[in-house]
């Protein structure tokens, strides 16, 4: 999805859709022209729920598209988020859908979806009072489906991350979704350890501006001993959550000197 997220976990009974990459007025919308066929190729004909991570146009802009092109029973924000003027199209597009809409953060209690089994581990209640930032209030969840963990924590960034250290909020999980795209500025090495992923996934364009993966980051993956895998370089992903841990990427040709560039 670019520099976007656009993130399913699907169950046997159960599928979770978090964030929905980007759209723009009157311009691109890959919710539409990408999400949506993605979902009709894999077989989802609802969504239990669909989780907008934060307010950046790059998560939270697809998702219009996606609540208006499938049946969806729940639409997840951030504490805080119904007063945010970011989420207000897409709030107002689920209230005419009949989805119900729901503000969730820390200490709320997990839900099933099928089979999926959905926590929610951050933003806390006081995330402003704390002066934390729209990356750092991201919609943390962490999803287990069969004997596999999944950690999906939006573009939260160093400040979140410590914050969740220190609380001693158990993060453990088999598959990471880098944060904020694997940003320099996000994966420190402690939330690596304490994640103890064998996969980590980065969503980020192979030639992208902000140059992510970071080096540093992609480092730290390494020394954490997790599989790095790069929608930039790899393609769309796809993780086998039942059995081995698999995963293939289904990158499209590219010509040669974008291959080198992007490590391919």
């Amino acid at each position: 999805m670019g520099q976007g997220d656009a993130i399913l976990v699907q169950g046997e009974r159960g599928a979770l859709l978090i964030d929905g990459g980007t759209a723009l007025a009157g311009g691109v919308d890959l919710g539409r022209s990408v999400v949506l066929p993605a979902l009709g190729a894999l077989g989802v004909t609802h969504l239990d729920v669909v989780a907008a991570s934060h307010a950046d146009l790059d998560h939270r802009g697809g998702l219009g598209a996606v609540l208006e092109g499938l049946p969806v029973e729940r639409l997840w924000l951030p504490r805080g988020a119904l007063a945010e003027p970011g989420f207000a199209e897409l709030v107002a597009i689920a209230r005419r859908r009949g989805v119900r809409i729901e503000e969730r953060g820390a200490g709320d209690p997990p839900f099933a979806a099928g089979d999926l089994r959905i926590e929610t581990l951050w933003p806390p209640q006081d995330a402003l009072a704390r002066g934390l930032g729209d990356n750092d209030r991201s919609l943390v969840l962490r999803v287990t489906a069969d004997a596999s963990r999944v950690l999906l924590p939006g573009d939260a960034q160093a400040a979140a991350e410590a914050a969740l250290l220190a609380s001693g909020t158990d993060l453990a999980a088999e598959v990471l979704k880098l944060p904020h795209h694997g940003s320099r500025t996000s994966s420190s090495a402690a939330f690596l350890e304490a994640v103890g992923a064998e996969v980590a996934l980065a969503s980020a364009p192979c030639l992208g501006r902000f140059g992510m993966p970071h080096a540093e980051v992609v480092a730290r993956v390494a020394r954490a001993r997790a599989s790095l895998w790069w929608t930039g370089r790899d393609g769309a992903l796809f993780v086998a959550l039942r059995g081995p841990r698999a995963v293939v990427g289904l990158a499209p040709a590219r010509p040669v000197e974008q291959r080198w560039r992007c490590g391919g």
